[in-house]
């Protein structure tokens, strides 16, 4: 699967760009790290990638189709393919398990099976029955992350995963992001750069304001 950026531009409020005349291309599997410092653009980078933002200017292809001048259908079906985690859980009121499943119920294309080994490889099983609004900011990620990485999909964008992780957590979610960009594109946004991620990069992408530096 390609996805290919031409001369992306987004701005939100019609002045200033958060992204400029931005050219890329996400080439088959791997790990591909988006990096810089805060403002630099990285969460409109990833959320145009994963077509969850339409672009002001310029075109995303996805396998050559032009993802924004397509059918609803064929876009439905493109967008299919992709998952985007929020740089912050996103969960809803219930229990961790709940929260867990809310992917598998809203895609229908969940891996069971690698969901539960990742609850007990971030060792969170006694946390199932806990309540959303119980958790700890740690707890609330992993669940969040958990829900994310076990959809089925060939490119994941995760924004800012490390945030709130100690460092057991950072190592086995590290050790995941590598196994899975084995055999999907994994899009990485973060401003940690820790020596095992940097050393797994197919790619990296800095940001500067805006524009890739």
């Amino acid at each position: 699967m390609e996805v290919v950026l031409e001369g992306v531009s987004h701005t939100y409020n019609g002045k200033e760009y958060a992204l400029e005349e931005i050219d890329l291309s996400i080439d088959g599997p791997g790990m591909y790290l988006v990096v810089g410092p805060n403002g630099s653009g990285k969460t409109t980078l990833l959320k145009i990638v994963s077509l969850n933002l339409r672009p002001s200017r310029g075109r995303v292809t996805v396998d050559g189709v032009d993802a924004w001048n397509t059918s609803k259908k064929e876009f439905a079906e493109l967008k299919s393919r992709f998952v985007y985690s929020h740089d912050k859980p996103i969960l809803l009121r219930g229990t961790f398990r709940y929260n867990l499943t809310m992917g598998g119920r809203l895609s229908g294309r969940v891996d069971e099976d690698f969901m539960k080994r990742l609850v007990e490889l971030f060792r969170v099983e006694k946390l199932l029955e806990r309540k959303s609004w119980e958790l700890s900011a740690g707890q609330a990620k992993i669940c969040s992350l958990i829900r994310a990485l076990s959809v089925k999909a060939e490119v994941y964008a995760l924004d800012e995963p490390f945030n709130s992780l100690d460092s057991s957590n950072v190592s086995r979610l590290l050790s995941v992001l590598r196994e899975l960009s084995n055999t999907k594109a994994v899009l990485v946004s973060t401003h940690f750069l820790y020596e095992g991620l940097l050393n797994s990069a197919k790619k990296t992408i800095r940001l500067i304001n805006g524009k890739i530096a």
